[in-house]
C-alpha cells in the first residue's frame, strides 16, 4: 500500500488498470482479517530474526571463552605480510637480491586423510619469472614449476583467483623428474626463504585467519539479524 500511494504521490500516474489495484487495496486497509495477518506474519518474521540472533550470540560468547584457539604466528624474518579483512587470500613478499619473491596463499584440500595447504610461490626477476606451486603437510612439496614470460600479469591474476593462462606450458608433474632435479629446486627455494619454516606459518596463519574471519562473520551476522 505505501509503494502504491508513493508512486501517486511522486505524480506518477497510474493506469486505469493500476487504479483498480490501488482501489482494491484500499479497501482492504482496516479490515480485521488483514490487520490480523499482516501483525501474524510480522510476529513470526520478528520471532525468526531474535531465535537467530539469540544462537548467534551464544556461539560469539562460546568463542570467546574456548580456550585453545588459534594464535597468530610470528612473520618469519625479510617477509611482510597482506591480509585484507573479510577475505581468506593472504600474500607474503621479500626481495632476494634483485629479485622479488611473491607467495599467494591458495586454500586447503584433503587427500588420503592428510589436509594439505597449497600456495604459490613467485620469484620475478625484471618481467619474467617463475611460478612454483607448492603445498604444505610437515615438509614442503613442489608440485608444478612453470617459466612465465610476463609474471606481473600471472601475478595479478593470482590475486584476484583467476587461473594463469591455460595455453602456457605447466611444466612437468614433479613427480615424474629426477629426485635430484627435485631436490636442486627445492634447495634454490629455501636458499629464497621458502623452506618448511615458511610452510609453518602459512598452515599456522591460515588456521588464525579462518577463526579471526568466522568471529567476525558471527558478529556481522548477528547485527544484520539483530
Amino acid at each position: 500500500m505505501r509503494r502504491a500511494l508513493l508512486c501517486v504521490s511522486r505524480g506518477v500516474h497510474a493506469t486505469p488498470m493500476m487504479a483498480g489495484r490501488f482501489a482494491a487495496l484500499a479497501s482492504m486497509v482496516g479490515r480485521p482479517e488483514v490487520s490480523w495477518t499482516h501483525a501474524s506474519v510480522l510476529q513470526q518474521r520478528f520471532a525468526s530474526c531474535a531465535a537467530l540472533a539469540n544462537y548467534i550470540r551464544t556461539e560469539i560468547e562460546d568463542e570467546k571463552e574456548r580456550a585453545e584457539k588459534p594464535v597468530k604466528p610470528e612473520i618469519p624474518s625479510g617477509w611482510t605480510v597482506e591480509h585484507e579483512p573479510g577475505n581468506m587470500f593472504f600474500k607474503l613478499c621479500k626481495t632476494y637480491e634483485d629479485e622479488e619473491i611473491v607467495l599467494h596463499f591458495k586454500g586447503t584440500r584433503e587427500a588420503e586423510g592428510d589436509i594439505f595447504y597449497d600456495f604459490k610461490v613467485f620469484v620475478v626477476n625484471g618481467e619474467k619469472g617463475v611460478m612454483f606451486d607448492l603445498s604444505y603437510d610437515h615438509e614442503i612439496v613442489v608440485d608444478r614449476v612453470i617459466f612465465l614470460r610476463d609474471a606481473k600479469v600471472a601475478i595479478k591474476q593470482s590475486a584476484l583467483g583467476q587461473p594463469h593462462d591455460p595455453f602456457i606450458y605447466p611444466g612437468p608433474k614433479m613427480e615424474d623428474m629426477e629426485d635430484n632435479v627435485v631436490e636442486a629446486f627445492i634447495r634454490y627455494l629455501e636458499a629464497r626463504g621458502v623452506n618448511d619454516e615458511l610452510g609453518d606459518f602459512v598452515l599456522h596463519y591460515a588456521c588464525w585467519a579462518e577463526q579471526v574471519e568466522y568471529e567476525q562473520w558471527l558478529s556481522d551476522i548477528h547485527k544484520f539479524v539483530a
